[in-house]
C-alpha cells in the first residue's frame, strides 16, 4: 500500500513524506497503527477525506491488526453527529459508518431528523435509523411526546418500518391522540379518522378517540359521520331517535355541540339529547363538557 499510487488526492504543495494519507496506509500496511497514524487520521477528517480513508479500509481484512484502531477513531456517535450537521447531508459515508456505529449512532440520527428541513434528507435520515433495528424503538418511543408534531409523525412513520416495538406501545392510539391536538385534522388523514371512528371491530376507546378527533376538523365528511354515530333511525310513529347510550353517543353529540351547534342538523340531533331523560345524554349536549 505505501508504495502504490496515494489514494488520497493532495495539492503538490502539501506532499511530503509525512502526508497524513501516507502515514494512515503505511501503518496499516505494516499493522501497526500507533499514536501518529491515529493523529494523521484524525487530519484526514478535519480535510474532508472520510471517503477515501474509508475506501481504505474497505480494502484491509476486517481481522488485520491495526484497523480496528482506525475503525474506533472515526465509527462513533460524534462522528454521525458532525456528519448530519449541514445539509446536503453525505449519505454514502453514513451507509458505511452507521452499521460500525450501531444503535448508538440513533440518537444523533433522530436529533438530526428534528430539524432537518430537506425530505430527501428526512427521508435518508429515517432510512438510516430503519436499518438500526429493533433495538432503536425505545429511544424513538421516548421522544414521541416531543411537542413538534412533525416531528412525532416521522417517528410514527419509523416505528411501523421497525420488525418490533414495544409491547405496550399502540401506535394506532398515539396516531389518533397526535391528531386531537391539531387545530385541524389533515385531508390526508380524515378517511382514516372517519374509518377508526365507525369500524366496530375495534378497541372502543380508539373509536371514541376517533371520535373526538372528527371535532377538531370543519370537515363535512367528520360532521355527516357525526350525524350518522347521532341517529338511531326513527321510532314506530315515524320520530327520529337516538341511538342506545355509548361512549360513543356521548362524545360525538359533545362533538357536534362544540363544532357545529349553529348548524340546523346538528340542532335537532341536540335537541333530541337534551330532551333525554339520562342525564349523561343531557350533559354531552353541553359544549364545555369537551374540556372536562
Amino acid at each position: 500500500m505505501s508504495r502504490a499510487p496515494p489514494l488520497f488526492v493532495s495539492s503538490p504543495a502539501a506532499e511530503s513524506p509525512a502526508e497524513p494519507e501516507r502515514v494512515v496506509a503505511m501503518a496499516l500496511e505494516v499493522e501497526t497503527v500507533g499514536p501518529r497514524a491515529l493523529a494523521a487520521v484524525d487530519r484526514l477528517v478535519e480535510e474532508g477525506k472520510l471517503l477515501p480513508l474509508l475506501e481504505v479500509l474497505r480494502q484491509i481484512p476486517p481481522d488485520q491488526a491495526g484497523s480496528g484502531l482506525v475503525w474506533e477513531r472515526i465509527a462513533t456517535p460524534d462522528m454521525v453527529r458532525r456528519l448530519v450537521a449541514k445539509e446536503p447531508v453525505d449519505f454514502t459515508i453514513l451507509d458505511r459508518l452507521v452499521p460500525r456505529v450501531g444503535v448508538a449512532a440513533a440518537e444523533p440520527l433522530l436529533e438530526a431528523l428534528a430539524v432537518a428541513e430537506s425530505r430527501s434528507t428526512r427521508r435518508g435520515l429515517l432510512g438510516q435509523l430503519a436499518r438500526l433495528g429493533s433495538g432503536i424503538a425505545p429511544m424513538v418511543v421516548a421522544r414521541l411526546d416531543d411537542e413538534r408534531w412533525y416531528f412525532t409523525r416521522n417517528l410514527l412513520a419509523l416505528l411501523e418500518d421497525l420488525p418490533a416495538v414495544p409491547d405496550d406501545f399502540s401506535p394506532a392510539r398515539l396516531a389518533l391522540s397526535l391528531l386531537v391536538t391539531l387545530q385541524s385534522v389533515p385531508d390526508a388523514a380524515l378517511p382514516l379518522v372517519v374509518s377508526r371512528a365507525t369500524d366496530r371491530e375495534i378497541a372502543p376507546d380508539l373509536r371514541v378517540l376517533a371520535i373526538r378527533v372528527l371535532g377538531c376538523t370543519a370537515a363535512p365528511a367528520a360532521f355527516e359521520t357525526l350525524l350518522r354515530l347521532t341517529s338511531g333511525g326513527r321510532s314506530f310513529l315515524g320520530r327520529e331517535k337516538l341511538p342506545p347510550k355509548s361512549p360513543e353517543l356521548l362524545v360525538a353529540l359533545t362533538a357536534l355541540a362544540v363544532g357545529w351547534g349553529a348548524d340546523p342538523q346538528a340542532r335537532a340531533t341536540l335537541a333530541r339529547a337534551a330532551a333525554s331523560s339520562d342525564p349523561e345524554i343531557r350533559d354531552a349536549t353541553d359544549p364545555t363538557a369537551a374540556s372536562r
